[in-house]
């Protein structure tokens, strides 16, 4: 049975331009909201306290380590960025035609979409991705 209402959600990145004001930082998905194709949320969260606390016990200056810590954060961000966006082309809106998919395609798929390429959606871009190979 079809529901009787159905609802969208917009899936999009926001990667700020900062992650640090003063003494407060932003981590995890405070920080930056990646599409959900990475599952990257807790592990975001977890990565930026530990890169933070690195940071802060190198350095005696609070102000520069915040500094170094978010640079380094945003520039990780921006490439988190980029693959979760292939992510999502590969997997939602140029996807393979998962029936043709074999188990040997699929090392390939994976290197297409952390390489930000695309993969075949249909047959003549199946046909030429098989006679590639």
């Amino acid at each position: 049975m079809l529901p009787q209402r159905l609802h969208a959600s917009p899936i999009v990145d926001i990667v700020p331009e900062r992650l640090a004001r003063g003494r407060t930082v932003l981590v995890g998905d405070a920080g930056a909201v990646l599409r959900p194709h990475s599952a990257s949320g807790i592990s975001k969260a977890v990565q930026n306290v530990f890169a933070l606390a690195e940071k802060l016990n190198k350095s005696e200056d609070l102000g520069q380590a915040i500094m170094q810590w978010e640079t380094e954060k945003l520039e990780t961000l921006a490439q988190q960025s980029r693959l979760t966006q292939s992510l999502g082309r590969g997997m939602v809106t140029d996807a393979p035609d998962w029936d043709r998919m074999t188990t040997e395609d699929m090392p390939g798929w994976w290197e297409s979409m952390i390489a930000g390429k695309s993969w075949f959606v249909d047959d003549e871009r199946f046909n030429a991705a098989k006679s590639d190979a």
